[in-house]
C-alpha cells in the first residue's frame, strides 16, 4: 500500500518520472491489476487518452468485474465524446448495484443525447422527494434543472432550484466548491484538447496571428515542427522547453542555444517573455478565471479575482541564473519542498507570501506607479479575444452539434498569464478545470467564485418581481425563457465582468455589473 500512496504522490507531483516507472513495472508484472489502473490515471494524468484507455480495458480484462476499471473506462469515453458508449457503461454500473455517480452521469449523457425524459427519469431516482440521500444530491438537482428547463416543466425546474439553493446557503461557500469540483469535468470534450501544450500551440498558429489584444509566445510542437523552430528568425534569446503531458511546471527548462531546444523531444518549446514584470522583485504568474455561459449567443465573462503564485527566488541575471528553476517557473506545486517558498495560511491576507489575490498582484501594480485598470482591461481583452479563437475555430459549433446547449451548462476555465515588462498580458497556457484548492485564501476567493456560478446559473426563475403575464411567457416560450435566465445571470454575476464582444448588439443586454467591451 505504501508503494502504490508514492506513485500515486508522483501521479501528481511527477507525472514524467512516473510513468518510466509504471511502464517498467507493466513489462515485468503485465498481469498486475493495479499497475494497469495506476498507469492509467497517469495517462490520464496528462490527458493522454488513448493510453489510459489502453491501460484500463487491459485492467478490466485481468478483472472484468471490476466497478473500478469498468467506471474509468466509461470516464475515458465521456472524456473523448464517445457519449454512447460511456452511457453504456455508466448504466451497466448502476445496474450492477447502486452507483449515484454512475447515474447521475447517466442522465446527462441521456439529457446531451437528446433524450431528456430519459435524463429525467434517471435524475428523480436520486432527486424525489424520499429518495435515499445522496452525495451527489446538489449535483443531480444543477443537472435536473437544465433538464427541466429544456423539456418546459418550468415550474418543476423552480423547485429544484429553490431546493439546490437551500441546500448551498445552508453550507455557504462548502457546498457550492465540491458541486463545482464533481462538476468541471463533464464539459464538452474537446476542452482537453485546449488544455494539452501542443494543441494549444497548434490552435494559436492556426487562427492568433494578427488578432489585437491576444498575444501568446510562438510554440513549436516537437519533434514535428523542428524545421520551423530552425527557420525562425533571431537565434538569439531564450527558449523555455515544456514537456507536453508535463504538469505543474514539472520538467521545464530554460535554454539560450537553440540547438538544445532543437535536440528535446515531445516537448514543446517557446520563447520566454523577457523581460517579466517582476512584483516584490520577483516573477509571477496569473491565474485568471474565464467563463463562458451561452454558446448560441457567445455570453462570456472575466472574474475580477483570480490567483497570483510567486517565484520563490529574487529574479536576477548572473551565472547559472537560467538552470535556476525557482526563479523562472512560478507552480506553488513544484516548488512544495523548496525552503524559499513561503505560503501564508491566513485566509484574509492576499498579499503575503508567494500565493496572492489578482485583487492584491493590482494593488501592487497600482502601488507601483502604473496604471492597474489598463492592466485588468487588457487581461479581460485577452480572454475576450481567445474566446473569440474558439468561435473562429468551430469549437462553439461543434459543441452545439454535440448535444442540446443546456447539457453542457455554462463552463469556467482557466488562463495562465503573465506580464511582461511593459505589462502587456500574455496566455501561457489554458486549464481545462482550473485547480480547486490550496491556501486558505484561495479556498476563500474560489468558495465565493463557486457560489456565484451556481447561483448564476441555477437560481429560481420566477421570483415575485416577475408579473404574472411575464411569468406565463417563460413558461410558454423558449425565447422568453432564454431572456429571463441571461437577466438573472447578470443580476447575479458578482465579481464576473462581462466582455461585449459585439457592443452595439449587445447594448440591450442585462446589466448588473462591470463591462470591458472589445
Amino acid at each position: 500500500m505504501a508503494l502504490v500512496d508514492d506513485l500515486r504522490y508522483l501521479i501528481e507531483y511527477d507525472i514524467l518520472k512516473v510513468k518510466r516507472i509504471l511502464r517498467g513495472l507493466v513489462a515485468e508484472m503485465p498481469r498486475s491489476f493495479d499497475v494497469r489502473i495506476l498507469l492509467g490515471d497517469a495517462h490520464l494524468r496528462a490527458l493522454e487518452f488513448d493510453g489510459a484507455m489502453e491501460q484500463y480495458r487491459a485492467a478490466c480484462a485481468i478483472d472484468p468485474k471490476s466497478r473500478v476499471a469498468m467506471a474509468k473506462v466509461a470516464l475515458c469515453q465521456f472524456y473523448t465524446g464517445q457519449y454512447s458508449a460511456a452511457l453504456e457503461g455508466f448504466e451497466a454500473l448502476h445496474g450492477s448495484g447502486r452507483d449515484d455517480v454512475a447515474l447521475v452521469l447517466a442522465g446527462l449523457l441521456l439529457h446531451r443525447l437528446g433524450r431528456p425524459g430519459e435524463a429525467l427519469a434517471r435524475f428523480a431516482k436520486l432527486t424525489a422527494p424520499g429518495a435515499e440521500a445522496s452525495v451527489v444530491l446538489p449535483f443531480a438537482l444543477q443537472a435536473e434543472i437544465r433538464a427541466l428547463r429544456e423539456a418546459g416543466r418550468i415550474d418543476d425546474a423552480e423547485l429544484a432550484s429553490r431546493r439546490l439553493m437551500a441546500g448551498l446557503a445552508a453550507r455557504p461557500g462548502l457546498a457550492a466548491s465540491e458541486l463545482y469540483q464533481r462538476a468541471s469535468s463533464y464539459d464538452f470534450h474537446e476542452w482537453s484538447r485546449i488544455a494539452d501544450k501542443g494543441q494549444l500551440a497548434h490552435l494559436l498558429a492556426r487562427h492568433g496571428g494578427g488578432q489585437p489584444d491576444l498575444r501568446f509566445p510562438r510554440g513549436f510542437v516537437l519533434p514535428d515542427e523542428r524545421e520551423g523552430l530552425a527557420a525562425e528568425p533571431d537565434g538569439e534569446g531564450i527558449w523555455v522547453i515544456k514537456p507536453r503531458g508535463g504538469q505543474g511546471g514539472q520538467a521545464i527548462r530554460l535554454t539560450d542555444r537553440r540547438e538544445e531546444a532543437l535536440a528535446a523531444e515531445d516537448v514543446v518549446v517557446q520563447r520566454y517573455i523577457d523581460p517579466p514584470y517582476l512584483v516584490r522583485g520577483r516573477k509571477a504568474h496569473m491565474r485568471i478565471y474565464g467563463l463562458i455561459t451561452s454558446v448560441d449567443p457567445l455570453r462570456f465573462y472575466v472574474y475580477d479575482d483570480g490567483i497570483v503564485r510567486l517565484a520563490p527566488r529574487p529574479y536576477g541575471r548572473g551565472e547559472g541564473w537560467l538552470g535556476q528553476v525557482d526563479m523562472h517557473v512560478t507552480n506553488t506545486a513544484l516548488h512544495r519542498n523548496n525552503p524559499l517558498l513561503e505560503v501564508d495560511q491566513d485566509a484574509r491576507r492576499e498579499d503575503a507570501g508567494h500565493v496572492w489575490s489578482l485583487k492584491a498582484y493590482l494593488r501592487q501594480i497600482a502601488a507601483d506607479g502604473h496604471d492597474a485598470e489598463a492592466v485588468f482591461t487588457a487581461i479581460a481583452r485577452l480572454v475576450g479575444r481567445f474566446v473569440l479563437l474558439l468561435r473562429q475555430d468551430g469549437f462553439f459549433a461543434r459543441q452545439a452539434a454535440a448535444g442540446p446547449a443546456r447539457s453542457f451548462g455554462i463552463k469556467l476555465f482557466g488562463m495562465d498569464v503573465l506580464l511582461d515588462g511593459q505589462l502587456q498580458p500574455w496566455l501561457i497556457e489554458i486549464q481545462r478545470s482550473p485547480a480547486w484548492g490550496g491556501t486558505p485564501m484561495v479556498n476563500r476567493i474560489n468558495a465565493t467564485l463557486a457560489e456565484t456560478m451556481v447561483r448564476m446559473a441555477s437560481s429560481p426563475l420566477l421570483g415575485p418581481d416577475v408579473p404574472p403575464g411575464a411569468a406565463a411567457s417563460i413558461r410558454a416560450d423558449a425565447a422568453a425563457l432564454a431572456r429571463r435566465e441571461e437577466t438573472l445571470e447578470g443580476w447575479l454575476r458578482g465579481g464576473f465582468v462581462r466582455i461585449l464582444h459585439d457592443p452595439a448588439g449587445e447594448r440591450d443586454a442585462a446589466r448588473g455589473g462591470r463591462e470591458i467591451a472589445l
